[in-house]
């Protein structure tokens, strides 16, 4: 049971870490201070000294390539995600009066997306 404890927090804690800088913009990373990346977090050149490799590190990468593929759409996505959890209407129709999603066919297109992305 211990062990399970400390496998939910270590997820819990690289989810954060994951979320989080998914919703900070490029300027708010060392590689766009470096010029190592874009506004849009396309990467520009490869990195050189050893501040530049930290800048670029694979987690970073990872961020930046989902930045890329997914852009603005990336808030819709983490709805369309939380929404997956919970398909009741009563939640869909709550979140569309709060404004959280603007309508049932935005989630359904990106769930489409999603799909015709993973079959390639």
């Amino acid at each position: 049971m211990a062990n399970k404890k400390k496998k939910d927090d270590v997820e819990m804690a690289v989810l954060y870490i994951v979320l989080s800088r998914l919703m900070k913009p490029a300027t708010d990373f060392d590689a766009y201070e470096l010029g190592l990346i874009d506004d849009n977090f396309k990467i520009l050149r490869d990195p050189e000294t050893d501040e530049e490799e930290d800048a670029m590190s694979p987690l970073n990468l990872f961020i930046f390539s989902l930045k890329n593929a997914f852009g603005p759409r990336l808030l819709t996505l983490f709805r369309f995600l939380y929404l997956n959890n919970y398909k009741d209407d009563y939640v869909m129709d709550k979140l569309m009066t709060k404004g959280m999603i603007s309508s049932r066919s935005e989630v359904k297109r990106i769930a489409k997306d999603l799909k015709r992305k993973a079959k390639r």
